[in-house]
């Protein structure tokens, strides 16, 4: 919790104030970074296609996913990624100027980055644009560099 607290500061200067919403996914990292940027005192969305409290890990170099209830699955078995495309570009096409969308890399992906990108680390600060109606008009500005909060070392990327 303190390398997401440690966000706070050159995070919340990019923020609108005031966001005109606050979506928040369903995982405990998103919970994180919503608690430490204040965003619970805006009336928070919450949603699963921001994010859920799945979680991918690797074992014997193998990638698995980590279901809430401690279950390992294959990658090749875990279908949301798959089946949440599209609502992730519909909802954030229908999302008004000055919304806040604390989110996890998935997103980004399901956007065209890719996860070997530098810039699609854990707890960076992206600008979304799109023209109303048109998906294909996304695009993703980073704003802020993330860390990686994955390991015990937190440096910045």
């Amino acid at each position: 919790m303190k390398r997401v607290e440690s966000l706070r500061k050159p995070l919340a200067e990019f923020l609108p104030n005031g966001p005109s919403q606050v979506h928040i996914g369903l995982g405990k990292r998103q919970q994180e970074v919503a608690d430490a940027l204040g965003l619970e005192e805006h009336s928070p969305f919450y949603s699963a296609v921001w994010g859920g409290p799945e979680t991918e890990t690797r074992r014997g170099g193998k990638s698995l996913i980590m279901l809430p209830n401690g279950r390992l699955i294959d990658w090749e078995h875990y279908l949301s990624t798959m089946h949440l495309q599209s609502a992730i570009f519909q909802a954030i096409t229908g999302l008004p100027d000055g919304a806040v969308i604390c989110s996890g890399r998935p997103v980004l992906i399901r956007l065209g980055m890719a996860l070997t990108d530098q810039c699609c680390q854990s707890g960076a600060l992206y600008t979304i644009r799109f023209t109303p109606g048109d998906p294909d008009s996304i695009e993703v500005e980073l704003k802020v560099t993330g860390v990686n909060l994955g390991d015990d070392k937190g440096a910045a990327v």
